[in-house]
């Protein structure tokens, strides 16, 4: 039995995952919808814990080389979605607003208290949802100088997780409940930074998990836990998760997230799933699909908007479905298109390509 292959069950999750990440942010309508969205919260966790699960090789050491490749990556990523949104929220606007003014625009989404949390808590100055790869991105540098001493620090590495997962826990979801501040104010201006929102909160523990997951993969493979454990296990975590939204606030992350995660990074472990759509999703379109969902949200919004069909029931609750059939779609064409297409009489283009679809951030 070789290991490699039940990392299509990692692949088969993170597809679950990107169409989860979909409807986080467009929903259905009512209580239906926040019941989905807080189950879906597992989604930007997973691909943290993916990620610090393939920092290791198979030889479970973080080879210099790979961790700048990935750093470089994201980095190339990071570049090219900016600048996409930049222009399209630009356009968006101009359809959007007949009175829209780009100078006053340009003033408000990049100033220095939006300077400050873009680079304090990796909020970006257009499209929110850009954060989770500069916290990646966070993650990969934070690695960098420890990089020869991950195995003697599991235990560490462990400690500082659950730390983590609670510091986040308690300024995010129970900050009411003791009555903890969880935000400081920008001098001068109405913005403030939430502390919850710092990378080793919200990204760095999930990261963290899927390192140590990976050194003790060999344990894990021993353990032989029965399917229908992990079946309960999501069942309770999920559950568990609809309880705290409905007894304390909306949360980026519940208790109960972090227990769905953690069981789906060990059942990918021990468990080969697959399916044939689910799987190409998560290993070679989900990144396009976590980074080009929201702008054929925002396009199918406006759309909605300038025809006035927000009060037609079927289309309200058949939203999220047309937003993820088109973004899958547009997703696949950028697929084809660097693969088979542009690229295919460059072998450097195609090297690449074929590279940037295989990595797992």
């Amino acid at each position: 039995m070789t290991l490699r292959k039940h990392y299509d069950s990692m692949d088969f999750f993170k597809g679950i995952c990107c169409i989860a990440c979909v409807f986080i942010h467009y929903n259905f309508p009512d209580i239906l919808g926040i019941g989905i969205r807080t189950i879906s919260r597992i989604a930007v966790p997973f691909f943290f814990f993916v990620s610090g699960f393939f920092l290791l090789n198979d030889n479970y050491v973080i080879q210099n080389d790979r961790l700048l490749n990935k750093m470089k990556h994201i980095k190339g990523m990071l570049w090219n979605s900016i600048c996409f949104y930049f222009v399209f929220c630009v356009l968006w606007h101009m359809l959007m607003y007949n009175d829209w003014d780009f100078w006053l625009f340009l003033q408000e989404k990049i100033n220095g208290a939006t300077i400050l949390k873009f680079l304090i808590t990796n909020d970006p100055f257009v499209y929110a949802h850009l954060w989770f790869m500069f916290a990646l991105l966070y993650c990969y540098a934070l690695m960098y100088p420890f990089r020869f001493k991950i195995f003697k620090n599991i235990k560490i590495m462990l400690i500082c997780a659950v730390l983590c997962l609670l510091g986040f826990s308690f300024l995010a979801e129970f900050k009411n409940i003791i009555n903890i501040k969880s935000s400081i104010s920008i001098y001068d201006t109405k913005k403030a930074l939430w502390i919850f929102n710092l990378f080793v909160f919200r990204a760095l523990p999930f990261f963290l998990i899927g390192i140590i997951i990976k050194l003790k993969e060999k344990e894990i493979l021993l353990l032989k836990i029965h399917k229908k454990y992990f079946i309960y296990i999501f069942l309770f975590g999920s559950i568990l998760s609809l309880i705290e939204r409905y007894f304390f606030i909306e949360s980026q992350f519940y208790i109960g997230t972090y227990i769905v995660v953690i069981a789906m990074g060990i059942m990918s472990i021990q468990y080969e799933i697959y399916n044939k759509i689910i799987n190409f999703i998560g290993k070679k379109i989900y990144i396009y699909i976590y980074i080009l969902h929201i702008a054929v949200g925002k396009t199918l919004d406006l759309i909605y908007t300038k025809f006035h069909l927000w009060n037609n029931l079927p289309l309200k609750y058949s939203r999220v479905f047309i937003i993820l059939f088109f973004t899958i779609v547009v997703s696949y064409i950028i697929f084809y298109i660097k693969n088979n297409g542009i690229c295919s009489n460059n072998k450097k283009c195609y090297d690449d390509a074929i590279s940037n679809n295989n990595a797992n951030i």
